[in-house]
């Protein structure tokens, strides 16, 4: 005999006659799971759906924080959020590159690109590619991988990869280029802080751009004829307050190549978060070819600069001797927010 278990009495079925007409009401052992609004879990009791808390208890309004901590405050995890710039070239073209390295207990994990010619990809930690992969692009789906559900949509040119989490064990993103294109990828996910602190210890020794390492291209020694002009050592630039102020941008960001062109510097960086003004573009120009600022492949800086628009109307983010730029310390993210206070005094 057909039945169903009606939405709005979850701790009931009904039973129905073949033709349709309702027979009559069925209520469901106690310790049958249901949906309470109030919380996520839920157990029948007397026919009545009641709620369970994170803590297991009934009727209680315990609830898992942003970290995964049962009536936990949320400061036992941090939000890393970031973007990566691709531009593809020919000999790139059906190759897989990292995007980031997502650690074993990552709660929040969002990824999405919204271009053409580049396509997203999940591997786990055996190597194997669990959404996408082997130069194939699939349609939207969910899959379970690291003890977790995996949801990957794509709409034409936009994809999207979403995990509500806990993952049990390490996830790589890649991307895969299938022609020449220019293309950000966003992404964000939750991890406590003790994982943070290893993103960038594996990323190290398994060179997942997650924390990128620089690009050993970049490294080699070139001679650089200096401008004799240029000052021996790179002025000392304070005030922070006022260089916050007058900056076009602020940013966090970590330096993945250095270059030389047109007689300035390049720095590639990926931008880990902006506190001020538009996310710059992947690239950092110098005003000239004097080591000031002198950024380190490999390191993180809090950098704030301008931004220009040359004769052919095309934008460049500046970074110069007197723009304010500071290695990273434990403690400069907190500041910021104080600063951007001041500038409207």
């Amino acid at each position: 005999m057909p039945f169903t278990r009606m939405a709005a009495r979850q701790c009931a079925a009904y039973c129905y006659k073949v033709g349709g007409s309702r027979l009559r009401q069925i209520p469901l052992l106690d310790g049958s799971a249901c949906e309470h609004a109030s919380s996520p879990k839920g157990i029948c009791v007397a026919n009545k759906c009641t709620p369970i808390g994170c803590d297991g208890k009934l009727n209680s309004m315990a609830k898992l924080d942003a970290c995964g901590v049962c009536k936990g405050n949320g400061k036992d995890c941090e939000v890393m959020n970031g973007t990566r710039l691709f531009q593809s070239t020919a000999d790139a073209l059906g190759t897989y590159v990292d995007v980031v390295l997502i650690p074993s207990g990552s709660r929040s994990i969002h990824v999405e690109k919204t271009c053409a010619g580049l396509y997203l990809a999940v591997m786990d930690s055996d190597g194997l590619y669990v959404v996408n992969g082997g130069r194939v692009v699939g349609a939207s789906k969910n899959v379970r991988s690291s003890g977790a559900t995996i949801e990957y949509v794509r709409d034409g040119d936009k994809e999207m990869i979403d995990s509500v989490g806990p993952t049990t064990s390490k996830l790589t993103v890649r991307v895969l280029s299938t022609e020449l294109t220019f293309c950000n990828v966003r992404y964000s996910l939750v991890a406590s802080k003790e994982d943070m602190k290893r993103i960038e210890t594996i990323a190290a020794v398994e060179g997942s751009p997650a924390s990128s390492k620089p690009s050993q291209d970049e490294n080699r020694n070139e001679k650089i004829n200096v401008p004799s002009s240029c000052p021996k050592k790179c002025p000392k630039v304070k005030n922070r307050v006022e260089r916050f102020c007058s900056s076009d941008y602020v940013v966090r960001g970590l330096v993945l190549r250095k270059t030389t062109s047109n007689f300035h510097y390049e720095y590639f960086v990926e931008i880990s978060e902006v506190y001020k003004g538009d996310s710059p573009g992947a690239t950092l120009y110098t005003e000239s070819l004097c080591k000031c600022p002198n950024l380190k492949l490999g390191e993180t800086y809090l950098i704030m600069g301008s931004r220009h628009v040359d004769a052919q109307g095309r934008v460049r983010w500046m970074v110069g001797a007197e723009d304010y730029v500071k290695p990273w310390r434990k403690n400069t993210g907190r500041k910021l927010p104080q600063l951007s206070e001041k500038c409207r005094k």
